[in-house]
């Protein structure tokens, strides 16, 4: 039987956080910016983003609409790169 990595090590997972991130950075919202919307700190958000602390799913949607709302688009294309990955394998 094959371990399997916790979650913080899947590839999966960050994936989805590099694309956060990215989202993140093309809505010109700081760390600090993100956290004060989402009820977090700067330190959650930076241990997050490296990968320290693991994303909650309840903060990944508060999150994402924060940054949808700040981009005024849909954010969908987080989910399907990372679907269309997963069906590839």
């Amino acid at each position: 039987m094959t371990k399997r990595l916790t979650t913080i090590h899947d590839p999966r997972y960050r994936r989805l956080l590099a694309n956060i991130i990215k989202a993140r950075k093309e809505a010109a919202l700081s760390q600090k910016e993100l956290a004060s919307l989402v009820g977090l700190t700067q330190p959650d958000i930076s241990k997050i983003e490296r990968f320290e602390r693991r994303l909650d799913v309840v903060e990944f949607i508060d999150m994402l609409t924060q940054i949808s709302k700040r981009l005024n688009r849909d954010l969908s294309y987080i989910w399907q790169e990372l679907y269309e990955h997963q069906c590839k394998q």
